[in-house]
């Protein structure tokens, strides 16, 4: 049986260029799960060709233009615990995406955006986010496939960030660079595939409100990361596999003791991918996570690793998605070097008609940090209904809700935030 990426990761690569502002933690290169036979469609990756825009040819690509106006309501824009701000704002998302039309297995994409915020009261939030990324997968040989990226983003912290440790007068500015290769061959029901990339994240200073300088360069680090995996299947609905992932992060700055945050940590799962005959299919993985830092200053800490994401098919109109975490992130804060996130989510799609889909979510997660008392736990909700009215426009209302609750000796703040989102974006 000759194995191929499935569609869900090359939609997962194909998306290495959509803007995520607020994260810094974001894989180049997504990690490539085994074939199946993919006998079930997810809602949101239902193809209507007569609603979908047909783009502009260039040369041997496709060029596909967007344009996206939304207006947004926030009643808690700086996400603080006592006297809340809400303001109004207008939110524009230029974006050009190039796709290879090359046919076969070989495929490209290069994608330029920007997200420009403009606030009515609170210019303080105002900004505009940059993202140039480009990523491919190309076949060698009948067996053997390569995958590549990169991805240059300049973006604001969000005020919701785990990260923030200090209200700034205006959103932490940062910049990442990263570079991802990753090589699959397939021997016959045995898969191996290994991948290497390299981030740079790059922070600048900020100010607080009375104009005080806040020395942001703790920040600026490098992250690398490998991974292998390998995959037997056992049928066509069902595979194992193993997964190791290895990370090692070092901090450029060299004032003493805080150079010392550089740390390396292992990944370990093994598991299943499933897509039996009862409308469902879904990767679980579980093993354990570890991480070592270079100074005894810092704790080292280790334990339960959990992966995992199952869609269900109730029907051809619905689609039901849990996903499950328990991963090892760095701090962006001076007091503690990384915090263990658990969480969840529940997310149901249903197309209630061709041209819209309604969707709802909720879901919770924990963030343990290491070094100082403190636990965030954040319960979070979401509503959306995406309207296509043709090929070339399409709206969208959202409804997005956070509680966030931050308990400790060293608890930072506690919020609730609402926001509402209507937007029409414009398709050639």
């Amino acid at each position: 049986m000759k194995a191929r990426p499935p569609r869900a990761v090359l939609l997962a690569a194909a998306s290495i260029g959509s803007i995520a502002a607020g994260s810094a933690h974001a894989q180049v290169l997504p990690p490539q799960g085994p074939s199946l036979t993919e006998r079930y469609t997810a809602v949101r990756d239902r193809r209507h060709p007569d609603l979908e825009a047909p783009g502009v040819p260039v040369a041997s690509f496709v060029l596909r233009p967007s344009l996206g106006v939304a207006g947004i309501y926030d009643d808690n824009v700086l996400a603080t615990e006592t006297e809340e701000q809400d303001d109004v704002a207008i939110r524009i998302s230029p974006q050009l995406l190039f796709q290879s039309n090359w046919g076969g297995d070989n495929r490209m994409n290069v994608r330029l955006a920007a997200q420009a915020e403009r606030y009515a009261d609170l210019t303080t939030e105002n900004g505009t986010d940059l993202d140039a990324a480009t990523d491919g997968i190309a076949a060698v040989g009948p067996d053997t496939t390569v995958r590549f990226a990169a991805r240059w983003q300049r973006q604001r912290e969000s005020r919701r960030s785990q990260d923030v440790f200090v209200q700034t007068e205006k959103p932490v500015r940062f910049s990442t660079t990263g570079a991802g290769f990753g090589v699959t061959h397939n021997f016959s029901r045995l898969s191996l595939s290994g991948e290497a990339s390299m981030q740079r994240f790059d922070y600048e200073d900020a100010r607080l409100a009375d104009g005080t300088p806040i020395d942001e360069d703790f920040r600026d680090s490098d992250l690398l990361r490998l991974r292998g995996r390998a995959t037997y299947a056992q049928s066509p609905a069902l595979s194992w596999f193993g997964q190791v992932t290895y990370d090692q992060r070092d901090y450029r700055q060299q004032t003493a003791g805080v150079q010392q945050r550089n740390s390396d940590g292992f990944e370990i799962l093994g598991g299943v991918v499933f897509e039996p005959a009862v409308l469902a299919r879904g990767e679980i993985g579980v093993g354990y996570l570890t991480r070592n830092y270079d100074s005894p200053v810092f704790e080292d800490f280790s334990g339960f690793a959990i992966n995992g994401k199952v869609e269900f098919f109730p029907t051809q109109l619905t689609t039901v998605t849990v996903t499950a975490k328990r991963e090892a992130n760095d701090a962006g804060i001076p007091q503690s070097t990384g915090y263990i996130t658990t969480g969840g989510e529940l997310t149901v799609d249903h197309e209630l008609l061709r041209s819209l889909i309604l969707s709802g979510s909720v879901s919770y997660e924990t963030d343990n940090f290491n070094g100082i008392d403190r636990k965030d736990k954040r319960w979070a909700a979401r509503a959306v209904a995406d309207y296509k009215m043709n090929r070339t426009f399409s709206l969208r209302l959202s409804y997005d809700y956070l509680d966030l609750k931050s308990d400790g000796v060293d608890r930072y703040k506690a919020f609730k935030d609402n926001r509402i989102l209507f937007g029409i974006t414009a398709r050639l």
